[in-house]
């Protein structure tokens, strides 16, 4: 493993342990809705923590190598995990047809990050690495898009907010949002210091088609 130092070791111990609280807290909503009779509510939290746990490998999991940086990391994780509660701890807002609607576009959102995380295989990262040469993926959903990944979280968490939305949950929406635009842009200080990466970027937009 190549320069795996402290700050790596103490933001993967933090990662571990924001994923075990989080997972238990998103049972405890669970139960709460199944109890209260909001079955579907207790199903889209369900669904919410079974897509937490499909990523549960590469967020616990020890990096093949140290990151790039370590500053944003942990901010944009604790805003994902301030949403999912904010919103999974709320009442229903919706019901009927624009309850299916909205865990529609949550499943589209959840369905392009698990297929921009399989294009990537082997090489992705919840971390900020560099690029190699021939290293960047140009198939899949980055034939569009750079940034694939956080387009499908941002989808799938407007999706759940949707459904549950409150002031505090879409209050923690704004700040997973901010706390994705921040790192998009840390991230692509890191990545344009490769020439394939620049002439990649040049021809895609970030996180919407033909927009930003």
């Amino acid at each position: 493993m190549r320069g795996y130092g402290p700050a790596d070791r103490l933001t993967t111990r933090l990662l571990r342990a924001l994923l075990v609280s989080t997972a238990g807290a998103l049972v405890g909503a669970l139960a709460v809705h199944a109890i209260g009779g909001r079955f579907a509510a207790a199903a889209f939290v369900g669904a919410y923590l079974g897509w937490l746990l499909s990523e549960a490998r590469i967020t616990a999991g020890t990096p093949r190598e140290s990151a790039a940086e370590n500053r944003t990391l942990v901010p944009y994780a604790a805003a994902r995990i301030a949403t999912a509660l904010a919103a999974a701890y709320a009442s229903p807002a919706v019901s009927g047809r624009a309850g299916v609607v909205l865990a529609g576009v949550f499943l589209a959102g959840v369905a392009l990050r698990a297929w921009a995380i399989h294009e990537l295989g082997a090489a992705y990262s919840h971390r900020v690495t560099p690029i190699s040469e021939g290293g960047v993926v140009g198939s899949g959903p980055y034939r569009v898009l750079r940034h694939p990944a956080y387009a499908g979280m941002l989808l799938a968490n407007i999706g759940f907010v949707g459904y549950f939305a409150s002031p505090a949950s879409v209050a923690a929406l704004a700040l997973l949002a901010a706390a994705v635009l921040w790192r998009i842009r840390v991230e692509e200080g890191l990545l344009r210091r490769s020439s394939e990466y620049r002439e990649f970027a040049s021809v895609r937009s970030r996180i919407v088609p033909g927009v930003w």
